[in-house]
């Protein structure tokens, strides 16, 4: 610990969250240095990219093959200008584990609730994914890296077989001619499992247990997703598949 950059920041992240754990009205002086102390580091590009949650990446992509959303990829390609590198995306979240297959479907179907003054832009209460959904990865600017999310709430082996077989075909199979310019490094099953119940926290998660009402402890877990992770790999896809925790996962 002997980096005086490191030491100031997490000085002023401990000040920090003592201030927002005391009071929910604070002030907060920044010094600025004129010039750049010697013993700056900078940062690196990797640190900063974005996660989106599924009921809206057709907006965020573009809502057809080769027609994208021109304002997002100008805004990955400024960030790639000003870092060196495209930033990495994470799409899923909430919605990889309320999203089903429906292959009559041309790119996606939604239900939303209504908006109200304090929720305008709802999120959706359930997906259904089309043909063209993985394909529309395709519009991003040539380097994207990504993550996708699965779905392991529904505890469906059918259900995981028809998501990592779409995924897989737009990347493997007879439209990877489509998405060869972006990258594929991650597939996640699960979004925060540990808040799928209340096992872990005593808080019910905001979007109930399971289908099968299981209450979603340390062994039901890791056996469904290591089920689920075998499952998925019938469909060639190579990379590692992991979790995102809403809490550390410190159960295992």
């Amino acid at each position: 610990m002997g980096n005086p950059m490191l030491k100031g920041l997490l000085a002023s992240l401990a000040v920090t969250h003592q201030t927002f754990a005391s009071q929910s009205t604070y002030n907060l002086t920044l010094h600025l240095p004129s010039q750049r102390p010697t013993w700056a580091q900078k940062l690196s590009p990797h640190l900063a990219g974005f996660s989106l949650e599924t009921d809206r990446w057709p907006d965020w992509a573009g809502w057809e093959i080769g027609k994208p959303n021109e304002f997002f990829n100008q805004l990955l390609l400024n960030f790639a200008e000003r870092t060196g590198h495209m930033p990495f995306l994470r799409v899923g979240a909430n919605f990889e584990d309320r999203g089903s297959v429906d292959l009559g479907l041309q790119v996606m179907n939604a239900t939303y609730p209504d908006p109200t003054d304090n929720v305008p832009n709802p999120e959706a209460d359930h997906i259904y994914i089309g043909r063209d959904w993985y394909a529309l990865l395709g519009n991003l600017p040539a380097g994207t890296p990504f993550m996708w999310g699965l779905n392991l709430k529904y505890l469906d082996k059918a259900e995981t077989v028809a998501h990592a077989r779409l995924l897989a075909q737009a990347f493997q199979g007879e439209r990877a001619n489509l998405t060869k310019h972006v990258k594929l490094a991650n597939v996640e099953i699960g979004n925060e499992p540990d808040f799928y119940d209340p096992t872990r926290s005593g808080i019910q998660g905001p979007y109930g247990k399971p289908l099968n009402n299981l209450i979603f402890d340390l062994n039901i877990y890791v056996g469904n997703w290591c089920f689920q992770v075998l499952t998925a790999g019938t469909s060639r896809l190579q990379m590692l598949p992991r979790t995102a925790f809403i809490q550390e996962p410190s159960f295992i």
